[in-house]
């Protein structure tokens, strides 16, 4: 269908479709029109502005390859936007049977970033395909099942996919799948609360960042644990965390247990319920004194100090040698398995057990053991 279909005056018109046809042009350019009713699958190459479209039939699939503006989008089926450059979707979108919201570039290459300006509903989001990736900020809240994100199939990073999150998700899982390319997630939004596991399709794959505040209420990497999690802004975890490598500028808080396999660069406070477990190396950054906090901090490789203080409010079991710290202040008991250097005091206020073989050397100011050393 070529020519532009506008109403006499806002919002006057309806549309109605019963057939699969595509509309190459501008839908409501001049006047949008008041309803589009779709019963079944089709296809709008250019703009449309009306105040409701109604995706009406179960199983059929209404295609947008540009910008869409209106009120609401009644679904019932499967949404797909496959614009190649930047777009914006302004209506709702609302969940009214088995519904899929599908976000992937039409063309090969990075995609444009589709942004939905309201609040999202559907039981299945997908962001990019192993063939093609997507790229979409949710501006709304997104409700529903299960989130998707899948890198395309480009060995560059031509073919990321994206999705980023401005305010609440409550959803049952998001999965990220870096197929040949990667898939990342962020949470931009403040105070804002992402409830649904969050894990990688299978070990170290997908990416986590942290640009906002949020609360994030479910597991991460409990199945399969991410390749990456940023922090850069403060974070509460509600719920057990996994992930290959972490970095942090901002304070993670509240957390129940951290588990790290690889790298940490820690540049800011981190407080758990339970245990703290980093198995690769850690790099302490920043200023003044990095407190962690938990039942048991453990490092199983190095641990470079970033020439600050180290205060660990809990236990600790040094698994890694232990350099580059001013002071050292353990409250709970350690169990030293590595040689400890500090440029200042070393305070150990619980039982100390000294582990492995050889000698054991603690180099400061002053070592101090308040209680029993074995």
């Amino acid at each position: 269908i070529t020519g532009t279909i506008n109403g006499l005056a806002t919002t006057e018109g309806t549309i109605t479709v019963s057939g699969t046809p595509t509309f190459a042009s501008i839908i409501g350019g001049t006047n949008p029109v008041s309803t589009i009713t779709l019963t079944d699958s089709t296809t709008f190459n250019a703009a449309v502005s009306a105040t409701t479209i109604g995706n009406n039939t179960a199983g059929k699939t209404a295609t947008f390859a540009d910008a869409v503006t209106g009120t609401t989008i009644n679904n019932y089926g499967t949404l797909l936007f496959n614009a190649n450059a930047a777009k914006t979707i302004s209506p709702a979108i609302t969940d009214n049977g088995t519904t899929t919201i599908q976000v992937i570039d039409s063309t090969d290459g990075a995609p444009g970033i589709i942004t939905f300006s309201g609040n999202i509903a559907a039981d299945t989001i997908t962001i990019g395909t192993t063939t093609k990736a997507g790229s979409a900020l949710f501006n709304g809240t997104v409700t529903g099942t299960n989130i998707n994100v899948v890198g395309g199939d480009a060995a560059s990073s031509a073919e990321n996919s994206q999705a980023t999150f401005a305010d609440t998700v409550t959803v049952t899982a998001i999965t990220l799948d870096n197929n040949t390319s990667s898939a990342a997630v962020t949470f931009s939004g403040t105070a804002k609360t992402i409830t649904g596991t969050i894990n990688g399709l299978a070990t170290t794959e997908g990416t986590i960042t942290v640009s906002g505040t949020p609360t994030f209420a479910s597991t991460i990497g409990n199945t399969q644990r991410v390749s990456q999690l940023t922090i850069n802004g403060a974070t509460t975890f509600q719920a057990a965390v996994r992930t290959n490598v972490l970095t942090t500028t901002a304070a993670i808080a509240n957390g129940t247990t951290l588990d790290v396999a690889s790298t940490s660069t820690i540049g800011a406070d981190i407080t758990t319920s339970g245990t703290q477990t980093y198995s690769g190396a850690v790099t302490v950054t920043g200023t003044g004194t990095r407190t962690l906090t938990g039942t048991t901090v453990t490092n199983s490789s190095t641990l470079n100090g970033g020439a600050i203080a180290l205060t660990i409010t809990g236990n600790a079991s040094i698994g890694g040698a232990i350099t580059n710290v001013t002071n050292l202040s353990v409250s709970g008991t350690s169990t030293i398995g590595a040689d400890v250097s500090t440029t200042g005091t070393q305070t150990y206020s619980g039982a100390v057990t000294v582990s492995g073989s050889g000698t054991r050397t603690l180099t400061g100011t002053t070592v101090t053991n308040s209680s029993t050393l074995n």
